[in-house]
């Protein structure tokens, strides 16, 4: 399926701004939910009291992982192609590896961890999928457009008198 102009434009356009936001957020000094951590404890508290305990804030940062590299995984499957996909998800393993090392390395303040390898991992598949089955289904939707054409094309051609000389 060839992605129009316009759409990959914009795709890219989206996918530079998005990376951008993962830089900031990946490499900001401190953890960016700092400045949460008082809503988030009376999040926890609630939840907690109204017997949602295992809603812990581990449980709430690996949501949060899997939330932010799914347009990795849907914005790299529509730059590359479906017949690319598998490229989205190891992409997204890189990108989440880099990051992971590069606080590791260089932000004191910052604690890599595996688990957010997984769980950004698990983003970048969702992502794909995503993006796979929105690509098939418009690829379809295509394809189906360009056969009622033709079929009203064959149909307009049959109504057309011949003219014989």
């Amino acid at each position: 399926m060839t992605i129009t102009t316009r759409l990959r434009r914009t795709t890219t356009t989206a996918a530079i701004l998005y990376a951008v936001a993962l830089l900031l957020i990946a490499f900001w000094p401190t953890p960016v939910d700092r400045p949460a951590s008082g809503f988030l404890s009376r999040l926890l508290s609630w939840l907690a009291d109204r017997g949602l305990g295992f809603i812990t804030y581990d449980v709430i940062e690996s949501f949060a992982n899997v939330l932010l590299f799914i347009p990795a995984g849907l914005l790299l499957v529509v730059l590359l192609g479906v017949q690319w996909w598998w490229l989205s998800i190891l992409g997204g393993i890189a990108a989440s590896v880099a990051i992971e090392m590069g606080q590791h390395l260089f932000l004191a303040g910052r604690f890599a961890t595996i688990d957010d390898v997984y769980a950004n991992t698990i983003g970048a598949v969702v992502g794909t999928v995503i993006g796979v089955v929105a690509l098939l289904l418009a690829g379809r939707a295509d394809v189906t457009r360009h056969r009622r054409a033709q079929a009203q094309h064959r149909v307009r051609a049959r109504r057309v008198p011949t003219q014989t000389p």
